[in-house]
């Protein structure tokens, strides 16, 4: 069962990754708010041209804060697959010991 442990392992830095991926997307998001406003407030011209010049302005600062939020979303698919597997190493290890009860065979991990 050490690959179990492995596993656990696994999602235990899987859960700090996402914390720090979580934290870095939160900052991007709100540096591509902060300069969407900027940039809306200093253009000129009607409420659409402004809103298409602030847009303009800021495509890399949102296409970091969307590549942030995939970080997220990556790393949440790989928590949720981690503890797929971790159940099904729990039901295989459930299996092996019933049928080393069941043929009276000694049972051991590893």
């Amino acid at each position: 069962m050490r690959w179990l442990s492995q596993l656990l392992g696994e999602l235990g830095q899987l859960g700090q990754d996402l914390a720090v991926a979580d934290l870095a997307a939160a900052h991007a998001k709100a540096d591509y708010d902060r300069a969407y406003s900027v940039a809306f407030r200093q253009s000129s011209g009607s409420v659409e041209a402004r809103r298409h010049i602030a847009t303009e302005m800021c495509h890399g600062r949102r296409l970091a804060a969307d590549e942030a939020a995939c970080k997220v979303r990556e790393l949440n698919q790989k928590i949720r697959w981690t503890r797929d597997r971790i159940d099904v190493g729990r039901s295989y290890g459930a299996v092996l010991r019933a049928e080393a009860q069941l043929t009276g065979s000694p049972w051991t991990e590893g």
